[in-house]
This record gives C-alpha cells, structure tokens and sequence, in this order.
C-alpha cells in the first residue's frame, strides 16, 4: 500500500501537466484565432483517458530508472563496505616473517675486503713532510698511506639461522661455527611470534650493532618497525636486506 501511494503521486502529477499543457495550447489558439474554443465532451472524456494513460507509463518509466538507480548504488555501496572491511582486517593483521623450515638455508651475506683501510702507524709506510717556510703549517707531519688491501683477509658468512662459516687463507681454511648465534635467532623467532615488537626492535638494534654481517636481525627489525608504523625505516632496512643477501 504504501509504494503505491508514491506511484498514484507521480501518476497524478504527470496527468496534471499534460491537462496545463492542453489548457494552454487551448489559451493560446483562442488568443491568437480570437474566438472560444469549445471541446465536446466526449472529446474532453478521451483527452483524459489518453492523458492518464501517458501519466501512468511515466510514471512506471520513472519507477524503473529509480530502481536501476538504487540498484547500482547498493552495488557501488557494497563493493565499498567491502573494500573498507578488507582494509580493516588487513591493518589488525601483523606483519609475520614466515621462518623456513630448513634453517640451515641460508640468505648469505659475504663480507667483502673493504678497498682500503684506516690505518695508523701499524702496517703503513710513514713520509715526512718539511718545509722550509717561515711560519709554515707543515712541520714534520707524519702521513699515512694506506696498504694494499690484503686478499687473504678472512671472509665471514652468515646462515639464516646464526651459523657461521669463516674462509681463511684465500679460501685453503675454511671453518663451519653452527649455532654461534642460536641464541639470538630463537629468541628473535619468540618476540616475534608474541608479537612483542618494542622488544624485538630493541634486540635486533642491539644484535645489527653486534654482528652487522648477520643479515637476519636486520630482517626482523625491518619486520617490527613495520607492525610498530615506522614505514620508512622498515623499507630501508628491508630493502638492504634483499640488495646483500646473495
């Protein structure tokens, strides 16, 4: 009862407008021939017939574009409530490093011998230096040139899980250190899995501080600054790993 009530509105309303529009045209012809305008009845009974049978199509014209209307709003509306409910559970979702099964797999990262280093007066080759000018800045100023790097420096490898691989010697020396960093990795594992990020931020900064070859605890601390919202220094640390890791 109650949608038929907007209907009998807008039926009525499009009757109404066909009858001005037929009074007016009436109006104007008896204006401009200069005399009365008189329809017969049945005239009159068929205009209305006709009038409201145009109203009523109208008016179902109108009904069906304000359904497709609706319709297409509702679709826009749910893909939207949908879209936000999928935000929603993604943003309460922490971020989880999946461990591998094969910890013994490794995301290695190779030291290379650093093309030169600081050294002074141990190894290097001291030059003094004299001038002979009065008030001179340079009086017997010792400088140190560096040695050439030295390819038999050691090379340290780290495994995904703390285990560590020296080569020694050009690679004739080469000694395997499992569980050199059990410790620290099993307990990165549990912060992480209690979802405890301040701490394993702090643990991970001290461990990067400690053994900064060891690619792994960069890892987990790109992972906490990420749950904790640090964007920016999660990429950074993220992205570090992946351009060393070999």
């Amino acid at each position: 009862m109650h949608d038929l009530v907007p209907f009998a509105q807008n039926v009525f309303a499009h009757h109404l407008s066909w009858v001005c529009g037929l009074l007016t045209v009436l109006g104007v012809g008896e204006l401009m021939l200069g005399k009365k305008i008189l329809l017969p009845p049945k005239w009159v009974l068929g205009l209305g017939i006709a009038f409201l049978f145009f109203a009523c199509c109208q008016a179902w014209f109108d009904e069906h574009r304000n359904v497709q209307s609706l319709i297409s709003d509702k679709a826009a509306l749910s893909a939207r409530v949908a879209l936000l409910q999928a935000q929603n559970e993604f943003k309460d979702r922490p971020i989880i490093l999946q461990i591998p099964q094969a910890t013994s797999r490794r995301h290695t990262n190779v030291t290379p011998p650093k093309p030169a280093t600081q050294q002074s007066n141990s190894g290097g080759i001291n030059v003094q230096q004299s001038t002979a000018g009065k008030n001179s800045p340079i009086v017997n100023s010792p400088v140190t040139v560096n040695p050439d790097v030295n390819p038999l420096a050691p090379v340290v490898i780290y495994y995904f899980n703390g285990d560590k691989k020296v080569i020694k010697e050009g690679g004739t020396n080469v000694s395997l250190i499992p569980g050199d960093q059990q410790v620290s990795f099993n307990k990165m594992v549990e912060l992480q899995s209690t979802h405890d990020w301040n701490e394993l931020e702090k643990f991970c900064e001290s461990q990067m501080q400690m053994t900064p070859e060891w690619l792994t605890p960069i890892l987990f601390a790109g992972v906490a600054y990420a749950n904790l919202g640090n964007k920016q220094i999660a990429i950074e640390l993220l992205t570090k790993v992946v351009s060393r890791a070999a």
